[in-house]
């Protein structure tokens, strides 16, 4: 099982080294990323400052930004300045469901 630690600030992938300098809390999306592609598929366990989320899930969102996709708005309220990622957790239901909510999104 893959081990993923979100903590701290969100910081541009350039960024990121300076705050592993100074032993800073922080997440670039690139740490997010290599740690998703490095399950390859397998389970996931994440925790985002010190909160734990582990199960099937049929998404998680992770957004710094509310529309994605041409028309896809998971997290209205998250803003692309706010050094926050704003994360949408759906525990896993069946496609009809998925099928009946996603219109909504």
């Amino acid at each position: 099982m893959t081990q993923v630690d979100i903590r701290g600030v969100i910081v541009p992938d350039d960024d990121q080294w300076i705050y592993d300098w100074f032993e800073m809390a922080a997440t670039s999306p690139k740490i997010i990323r290599d740690a998703i592609s490095a399950a390859n598929g397998d389970d996931l366990t994440v925790t985002i400052n010190g909160q734990l989320f582990k199960g099937e899930m049929t998404a998680v969102c992770v957004c710094n930004g509310t529309w994605y996709g041409g028309s896809f708005n998971p997290v209205p309220d998250a803003e692309p300045d706010d050094g926050l990622l704003d994360v949408l957790i759906v525990e896993k239901v069946n496609l009809l469901q998925v099928a009946g909510v996603i219109g909504k999104y």
